[in-house]
């Protein structure tokens, strides 16, 4: 696949997996658009595709496959719907790029597995309200990372969730209930 830039499947699609492996270091591919119907995307789906900017992962898909992502190192913008329950170990690692990130305030989310976001770049995250557990190293070696909201108290988390992300302090870790 190393000439394919673009791939949108039909909103009409009754695809329900993105299989591992089904666009594995597609260098060229820019641009994807996922039918709504997509509930799994598998590991290393997209793995090292790295022209790939954007994406938007549907309200259907409930599970994010180890090394899914990982690797996609133009990847800036990140937007999670509100059925997605978990997100497998480096799934998104190595998104040097990676600097918006947007989880469903009121969305599924339950586990973000280890090394997830590991040596990406999103300045602030707000975590949804459901989130039981951050894996270890999940967010660490962010370069960028300074301010993080919980909006649960019940978070189990592994070790070094945030290690080296030396512009985070403690003033910008803030817990709300809205």
């Amino acid at each position: 696949c190393s000439k394919l830039k673009k791939v949108t499947l039909s909103s009409l699609s009754i695809l329900e997996n993105i299989s591992n492996d089904a666009f594995i270091r597609c260098q060229s591919l820019e641009e994807i658009n996922l039918p709504s119907t997509v509930i799994y995307i598998g590991s290393k789906a997209f793995y090292k595709c790295g022209s790939l900017k954007e994406i938007f992962i549907g309200d259907a898909v409930k599970e994010i496959g180890t090394n899914a992502f990982a690797g996609c190192a133009r990847l800036t913008r990140l937007a999670f719907g509100k059925s997605l329950t978990t997100i497998h170990a480096s799934a998104f690692e190595r998104t040097y790029s990676l600097s918006n990130v947007t989880f469903s305030g009121d969305g599924a989310l339950e586990v973000i597995g280890d090394s997830a976001f590991r040596l990406s770049a999103p300045t602030s995250i707000t975590f949804p309200k459901n989130l039981k557990y951050i894996g270890l190293y999940a967010f660490a070696y962010n370069p960028s990372l300074e301010s993080l909201v919980f909006r649960s108290s019940n978070i189990t988390f592994g070790t070094g969730p945030f290690s080296e992300c030396n512009k985070l302090k403690a003033k910008n870790v803030w817990y709300t209930t809205s």
